[in-house]
């Protein structure tokens, strides 16, 4: 009868213990992925790599190859017509990867503050996903390693824009070993795009001014 009780005594805690934890994570996911624009995930490189491999690395690798695919086999600009497309430098955050807003020794956050402005005469729905170079991803920017909403397809007027800032966490640039440091300085100020204008499908490089 103790033997018994005892299982059940222990069955109980697990079972508490599972829901915690799904708790938890729940609160962690959602805190970390709202509204697209990641700033405080994590604040070791072990959290950092585990939240990279939460990413769909099949799905990110297969649009990435097609983007550079369709840039290398076409000089279609078209979206120039529609869209004036403008990134800041990229900049560098080292407090925002824990809660507490302490500085991390470890990792930090890549910056990239991206505008779109509608330049026509006419309202249309824009929709957009970015990514970073497949040279960055993993070995120097963590996750996320692409943004972007996957139906929300804002109406944007004549003259009127949205601005997308997007700060993945990275490895701390002090961090960085010399061909590190060369892979940042090459790709470092450029991003990927599958740009959506009223469902016409475009694709471009998006470099920093």
């Amino acid at each position: 009868m103790k033997k018994i009780v005892t299982l059940i005594s222990i069955l109980i805690i697990l079972i508490i213990i599972t829901i915690a934890a799904s708790y938890y994570f729940l609160a962690f996911y959602n805190r970390t992925h709202k509204n697209n624009d990641i700033t405080a995930i994590t604040s070791t490189a072990d959290m950092a790599e585990v939240l990279s491999k939460m990413m769909d690395p099949g799905s990110y690798e297969d649009k990435v190859d097609k983007i550079v695919s369709e840039l290398a086999n076409s000089n279609d600009q078209d979206y120039l017509k529609y869209v004036d497309i403008k990134m800041d430098k990229p900049g560098f955050v080292y407090n925002q990867t824990t809660e507490a807003g302490d500085v991390d020794n470890e990792n930090c956050n890549i910056v990239y503050r991206i505008k779109f402005k509608n330049i026509t005469n006419e309202n249309y729905h824009l929709n957009y996903k970015i990514f970073v170079p497949q040279e960055l991803a993993s070995t120097i920017i963590y996750a996320p390693v692409d943004i972007g909403p996957e139906s929300n397809q804002p109406l944007i007027k004549p003259g009127q824009g949205i601005t997308t800032v997007y700060s993945p966490v990275m490895k701390h640039t002090d961090k960085l070993d010399d061909n590190q440091k060369k892979l940042l300085d090459q790709y470092g100020s450029t991003l990927y795009c599958e740009l959506k204008i009223d469902g016409k499908t475009f694709y471009l490089k998006i470099t920093s001014s």
